[in-house]
Parts: structure tokens; C-alpha cells; sequence
């Protein structure tokens, strides 16, 4: 039992990470309406003696109290917690939704852990979003637009892509030690695909809502590159433009443009395009998101100067 912890969605109230320690148990508590965390040790005294830790049931059920007044709690209520507290997997969010009080709960800043990385990310990518959105005043962003093609769409699709593979690579880096590589391939990146969850991702644009994209959703192991439509028109257009040159279409790279807005989401968190929360730019929106389990949002390490500050590869877990 020393050393377990668990995680209990509060509802209204936010999560509550339950750590069982030699001395006790340690509470920490998310409370959304004030956006804290409050922390409280109950001792072995306070417990009523070391029985209580002698067995999950007989624990969680002492806990029920303290941590609801609304239900007694058994242990199906509580989720055993994947990471240690302090502990984040590098470059991908993971914050909770599912419960729409915590819809936005970023436990992670992402710009106080990464630091230039993040800024020099999303500044890239908010630049290539405006740019892209220029081109709606020539072409409107519709269905029967999808084929065109042009030099300045076969420009776009090249940026945009370029700009993607340069957050594969840092993301598969940090996730992926063992496995280095002196050249990347999308055989490499796939490897990805799980981790970030961009499968379950939706984006539109949101101007246009009726222009809905799920980039990633046909991405397949057994074809990295080709069943990526998108990108492999890319890789076309880069090596061989003048055969390929009909493959810039305004449909490929408004497919890369969402495949690189959501690549951001799944870094940093859907909050850093919500204009309550951010003043960063995107022409897309994200209509459908994967529903991280509570046993995966990051556990922060309170009283200490940083809440996170153990980074563990997504291979080790």
C-alpha cells in the first residue's frame, strides 16, 4: 500500500489525489471554482492506527468523508494514478475532460516548464495560421474548392508540413530515448500517433464551420507515409513538382493546417487557443477531443518551487 495513489473526480468540486505514505495519507486537492491546490496530511494517529492502511478497501473507505459529502465512496470511485506526482510525459498534455467543470484544467504551464521551445512553437505555427487564412480571400474555403491548386498553395502545404515535422521530431526525442535515429522517417512518427491521441482529434475552421478535418484519424502503421493523403501530396509536391503539381490543393493544406493546430492542442493544452484563456491565434477550433482517463492528468508536486519537474518518457510507463 505505501506508495500507491489514486485520483477521485470531485465533479463541481475538481480532482483530489489520495498518495499513501509511512506517516499517513497526503490529500491533494484541484478546487476549479478558485483554480488551487490545498494539501492536507492525515497521520496514522489521525487514521486511527496503521490498520488502515492494511488494505485498499478498508482505506478508501475511511477517505469517503473527507472527501465527499455527497456519496459514500467505494473504491470503483478511485483510479490508481500513472505517473508520479511531479512527474509529466515531455511535450504531451494531458489534462482532463470528460467532466465539464475540468474541461480546461491545464495542470501543466507550459510555458514555465518549456520555455522558449513553447514560444518558438506556437509563434511558427500562429504565423503559418495567418498566413493560410489570406488565402480565403482569393478561395473560398469550401468543397468545391478542394481541388484547386496553385504555387502559393503548394508554398503553404511545404510550410506547414516542414513546420510539423519540426514538432515530431522534439516530441519523439523526449518520448522515445532508446529508439534514436539519425534520419526520421513517418515510420518513427507513427509512434506518436498513441501517445498524443491524435486519432480522436476533430478541428474546423472557425469561420467555416461547415470545413471539418480529422487529419490524423487514417494515419497506419503499415503505410506511415501514403495513408497520411496530406503529407504524402507534400512529400509529391517537395520532390517532384512538376508531376505532382495538381496535389497542392487548398484541401491538403487545410487538412495540414488542422493536423498542425491540433499537434499544438496535444502539446500544450486546448486552452491555448480559447480566447478566455489565451491570446493566441488559430483560424481552427477543436470540435472532438480524446477523453483522457483521470488516472493520467498530471499530479503536481505542491510545496515545492516547481509543481513539475520530473520529465519521464512516454516509453517508460
Amino acid at each position: 500500500m505505501i506508495g500507491n495513489r489514486y485520483v477521485y473526480d470531485r465533479g463541481v468540486e475538481g480532482l483530489a489525489w489520495v498518495t499513501v505514505q509511512t506517516d499517513g495519507v497526503q490529500i491533494v486537492k484541484k478546487d476549479v471554482s478558485y483554480g488551487a491546490h490545498s494539501i492536507s496530511l492525515h497521520t496514522i494517529d489521525d487514521l486511527g492506527g496503521a490498520d488502515k492502511l492494511r488494505d485498499e478497501a478498508t482505506l478508501l473507505n475511511y477517505l469517503s468523508p473527507l472527501l465527499s459529502d455527497q456519496k459514500h465512496l467505494t473504491p470503483a470511485d478511485f483510479k490508481k494514478v500513472l505517473l508520479d506526482a511531479g512527474e509529466f510525459l515531455p511535450r504531451i498534455w494531458r489534462g482532463h475532460r470528460g467532466n465539464p467543470f475540468l474541461d480546461q484544467y491545464d495542470v501543466l504551464n507550459p510555458q514555465l516548464v518549456y520555455g522558449r521551445s513553447f514560444m518558438g512553437s506556437v509563434v511558427a505555427s500562429e504565423s503559418l495560421f495567418k498566413e493560410v487564412s489570406e488565402v480565403f480571400r482569393f478561395v473560398e474555403p469550401d468543397q468545391p474548392n478542394y481541388g484547386v491548386f496553385s504555387h502559393k498553395l503548394r508554398e503553404l502545404l511545404i510550410l506547414l508540413c516542414t513546420e510539423i515535422e519540426a514538432n515530431w521530431k522534439p516530441i519523439y526525442d523526449l518520448n522515445y530515448p532508446s529508439k534514436q535515429v539519425t534520419r526520421h522517417t513517418t515510420k518513427d512518427y507513427f509512434l506518436l500517433k498513441a501517445p498524443l491521441r491524435l486519432g480522436s482529434y476533430k478541428a474546423r475552421l472557425k469561420d467555416y464551420p461547415h470545413c471539418s478535418f480529422s487529419p490524423y484519424v487514417s494515419w497506419d502503421g503499415t503505410a506511415p507515409t501514403s495513408s497520411l493523403t496530406w503529407y504524402d501530396a507534400y512529400n509529391a509536391v517537395k520532390h517532384d513538382r512538376e508531376s505532382n503539381f495538381h496535389r497542392s490543393t487548398l484541401e491538403h493544406v487545410l487538412n495540414a493546417c488542422a493536423a498542425l493546430h491540433i499537434l499544438q492542442v496535444t502539446q500544450w493544452g486546448p486552452s491555448l487557443f480559447d480566447v478566455m484563456d489565451s491570446p493566441r491565434y488559430s483560424i481552427f477550433e477543436v470540435t472532438e477531443f480524446p477523453n483522457v482517463p483521470i488516472s493520467e492528468v498530471y499530479v503536481p508536486l505542491i510545496g515545492t518551487e516547481s509543481d513539475f519537474s520530473t520529465s519521464r518518457p512516454y516509453e517508460t510507463i
